[in-house]
């Protein structure tokens, strides 16, 4: 059986802020959310998906 890292969650005070900087870094736009989370990369993607919340 083989396993794949398929995300991981940050949790942080500023949410923007913190988006704003690992965003341009990673070359991952933000994608849709609910409020207080931002997603950096979408479920399929061959990368984790990082979540950042408050």
């Amino acid at each position: 059986m083989t396993n794949r890292w398929v995300g991981v969650t940050i949790d942080c005070l500023d949410v923007e802020r913190t988006v704003g900087f690992w965003s341009p870094l990673l070359d991952r736009p933000p994608m849709p959310s609910r409020p207080g989370w931002v997603y950096l990369g979408h479920p399929g993607d061959p990368q984790p998906r990082l979540t950042f919340s408050l």
